[in-house]
């Protein structure tokens, strides 16, 4: 006879929004166990406190935990500190995530300076003189072709970007011939290559800009009179967020986010 204070595998699903299949998912994997089994008919019987850890077993998979991580979670295995620093970083995805949506609202004048905490990354490099846009987007295409060619694992993450300095870029006039440029491919961050160069966490301003690569200026130049008149100051090398790629997408209707790293 069925205990009153146990469930059916088939009640606690429909409580916990998930499918009997699922449970037995997590079973195997060693996230739940049923309080009891029926010997004679093998039905699995849970309690009231199997529902609230598949619950928290949902809402770790809701903000991105895999079932390994929530294991080692479940476990015990992870610290508080390694915990917080997981979140932290599905924050960060989070955050990157929902700026790659909003900027796709943005019109073409739309050059609002933006407050940004750019994560720490991991990218694969090639750094060069271009004689033009045309000629960078090659050397772009170059560098891609190579990283596929090693089979390296991109980042499902970030976005790849490209670096840029000189004369011109923190002030004055953006060069759109011979200038230089890094572009810097993300790879997967937890299996990065021995070349990967390390990107750490960093304070910046950015500007989300749409439309003709050739006018991206007025993007620095927004950023360049908010530096000026709120006395920041930018560190190392202004970078472009390539949030579609600038492949596929027509002359007026290029989207990127220009970003100035803070000191």
């Amino acid at each position: 006879m069925k205990n009153s204070e146990l469930f059916l595998i088939n009640e606690i699903a429909a409580t916990c929004g998930v499918t009997p299949r699922i449970l037995r998912h997590y079973e195997a994997m060693g996230l739940i166990s049923p309080d009891t089994t029926d010997p004679d008919t093998g039905y699995r019987y849970y309690s009231a406190a199997d529902i609230d850890r598949i619950l928290l077993i949902n809402r770790l998979k809701d903000i991105g935990f895999s079932l390994a991580e929530i294991g080692e979670y479940l476990t015990g295995k992870l610290s508080a500190d390694e915990q917080l620093l997981r979140l932290e970083r599905m924050r960060e995805k989070i955050e990157v995530s929902i700026a790659a949506l909003k900027v796709h609202r943005i019109g073409e004048n739309d050059l609002t300076v933006h407050f940004v905490t750019l994560p720490e990354r991991w990218c694969v490099t090639a750094e060069g003189l271009v004689s033009d846009i045309a000629d960078g987007i090659d050397f772009f295409r170059a560098h891609v072709r190579r990283c596929v060619a090693r089979r390296l694992r991109y980042s499902q993450n970030y976005p790849n970007f490209a670096e840029f300095w000189g004369e011109g870029v923190f002030e004055g006039e953006l060069p759109i011939e011979n200038f230089n440029m890094r572009i810097c491919i993300c790879v997967d961050e937890r299996h990065p290559p021995a070349d990967a160069v390390y990107y750490p966490s960093s304070e910046a301003i950015a500007v989300y800009y749409r439309g003709d690569y050739a006018e991206i200026d007025r993007a620095y130049a927004a950023l360049r009179r908010w530096v000026k008149d709120n006395a920041l100051t930018v560190s190392g090398t202004a970078h472009e967020y390539y949030i579609d790629s600038p492949f596929v997408r027509s002359r007026g209707e290029y989207i990127s986010c220009v970003v100035f790293p803070l000191a």
